[in-house]
């Protein structure tokens, strides 16, 4: 009976014993197929592929997923501070550039300016340079035409006292009878000469005043250019002794006539009725005698040497 028992257990029991034993074999497969996917998804890139897509698909991640998104969140927050750290260089370097760029107009400027101050010193110099030649030459010009013009004056003055002088002094000699035509001549040719040298010197100045920045060019020029026949016109050319005795003699109606015009407080107060006469006794005293002619009578000279009306 009980060999009969033991038999119907071993036939039936497998099956039973299977079925009690199924969960651990099935556990057993499980664990072995879960050790050998993971071993095959580490070393076979289409089967972690796979099995990671898998398990993405179900909501299940692997340790070498959670890994590699960590290595990724963490590559992302490395690049996320790179780049921000880029962009603060870019933009330093920006900014480094823009105050270069600052710091070289500025550098441009200031020497541009400093360039525009230089030449305004220069130009001021220039200027004072300028300025001070200009003021010597103004003063050495003023000196020089001061100068001339003191000269001019100086030799006008001179020439006028000596024209009174010569004027009062020889008064006397040209009342002397026939000695005074000779200094009436020479005093004429004296006084037509200083007339000229002051008719000159006036011309001088005159151009020495309308020219002050060539003072002595303008004296020099004025002076050649000058023409004492116009400066002095009317005016008597130098005559001989004989040659206004003649003159004189010959018609001295005319002599006093011309005379007269110069005479202001003289010419009309003096008239004389017989010019001949006058003529006869003035040819008598050229040639040496004192006995006026008789009423009628024109004398004729007596000296060799007497010029006559008729000469």
């Amino acid at each position: 009976m009980s060999r009969d028992r033991s038999l119907f257990w071993t036939i039936f029991g497998f099956p039973v014993r299977a079925i009690r034993a199924l969960p651990r074999t099935l556990l057993a497969v499980l664990l072995i197929g879960a050790l050998l996917l993971n071993v095959f998804s580490l070393t076979s890139p289409p089967l972690n592929g796979l099995a990671t897509s898998l398990l993405s698909e179900l909501g299940i991640t692997t340790v070498a997923e959670r890994e590699r998104r960590s290595m990724v969140a963490s590559h992302e927050t490395e690049l996320s501070a790179a780049q921000a750290e880029t962009r603060k260089a870019e933009e330093a370097i920006v900014a480094a550039r823009e105050a270069t760029r600052v710091a070289e107009d500025t550098a441009r400027a200031a020497e541009e300016a400093a360039e525009q101050s230089a030449e305004q010193t220069r130009i001021a110099v220039e200027a004072a340079r300028t300025a001070e030649t200009a003021i010597e030459k103004l003063e050495t010009t003023k000196a020089a035409r001061d100068a001339l013009e003191k000269d001019i004056a100086t030799a006008i003055t001179e020439r006028a006292r000596l024209q009174a002088a010569r004027a009062s002094q020889t008064a006397l000699a040209e009342s002397i009878p026939h000695v005074g035509v000779q200094a009436i001549a020479a005093t004429l040719a004296l006084e037509i000469e200083d007339a000229c040298a002051s008719a000159r010197d006036a011309a001088a100045l005159i151009a020495i005043t309308e020219n002050r920045d060539s003072p002595e060019e303008a004296r020099r020029a004025a002076e050649a250019e000058f023409d004492c026949s116009e400066a002095v016109a009317g005016a008597l050319e130098p005559l001989s002794p004989g040659d206004l005795w003649q003159l004189m003699s010959a018609a001295p109606e005319d002599a006093w006539a011309a005379a007269a015009p110069f005479l202001p407080e003289t010419g009309d107060d003096i008239a004389f009725e017989d010019w001949d006469a006058l003529a006869a006794e003035a040819r008598i005293v050229f040639a040496g005698s004192q006995t006026p002619p008789s009423e009628g009578e024109v004398a004729s000279p007596t000296a060799p040497n007497a010029p006559t009306a008729e000469e």
